[in-house]
């Protein structure tokens, strides 16, 4: 009768343990599911996106080092101060505009000696002996400067053209002679003084300016700074 008893209370215990035993695997199983699909769900929503591209070479989001530095510096100071006292007060040109500009980066100490007789439009191959570099092609800074009107103060603008009628000519012994000129605040000195650019208008990058026929103009082609 005691061994009748055992069995019949053994009988339920064992199908609970079996039930209990399955119902843990089961939610073991379910468990380890959430736990993996949460870190996979984690790891996607957390890794870092791809990299944006780099700016190109054209340099346009970056600063132009060599601008900023001359700008702030005692040789773009010292560069306006001589070209203003060389033809600051003089309103014609007398066809020495190189001559002009070269005195006064001799004076301010930009460059070591004065005199070459180069074309004003040569002046870019000249200054570049002594350290210039133009901002107009260097990556960093050519997008930045364009016109005159983008030129720091102190900076040379060279241009090429100034095709003129002979009695207009500037005397370099060539037609396309070019130009130069420093930007000083909103003039435009070399061996005289404007409140225009040769091309005739800030913004202009070509153009007759003070000398040339319309269509027969300067370009703008060098905005020359001092590396250092």
């Amino acid at each position: 009768m005691r061994t009748q008893l055992k069995a019949y209370l053994a009988t339920p215990l064992r199908r609970g343990l079996r039930l209990s035993l399955k119902l843990g695997l089961r939610l073991g199983l379910i468990l380890s599911l959430c736990q993996t699909f949460s870190e996979n769900g984690h790891a996607e929503t957390t890794s870092p996106r791809p990299a944006s591209p780099a700016h190109g070479a054209s340099g346009s989001a970056r600063g132009c080092a060599i601008a900023d530095r001359f700008q702030s510096s005692p040789t773009s100071q010292s560069i306006t101060r001589h070209i203003e006292r060389i033809g600051g007060r003089i309103r014609t040109s007398g066809g020495r505009c190189y001559s002009a500009v070269q005195n006064a980066l001799h004076r301010s100490g930009a460059i070591p000696y004065s005199g070459i007789g180069a074309a004003a439009r040569d002046a870019e191959t000249h200054l570049s002996q002594f350290g210039f570099v133009n901002l107009m092609t260097e990556p960093a800074c050519r997008d930045r400067f364009r016109t005159p009107a983008d030129a720091p103060d102190g900076a040379v603008l060279v241009y090429r053209g100034g095709n003129c009628p002979p009695a207009r000519r500037i005397l370099c012994g060539r037609e396309d002679c070019g130009h130069v000129e420093i930007r000083v605040g909103s003039r435009y000195i070399s061996d005289y003084a404007s409140s225009r650019p040769v091309t005739g208008a800030d913004d202009a990058i070509s153009g007759g300016g003070q000398r040339c026929a319309p269509g027969r103009g300067f370009e703008l082609i060098g905005i020359l700074v001092p590396q250092s």
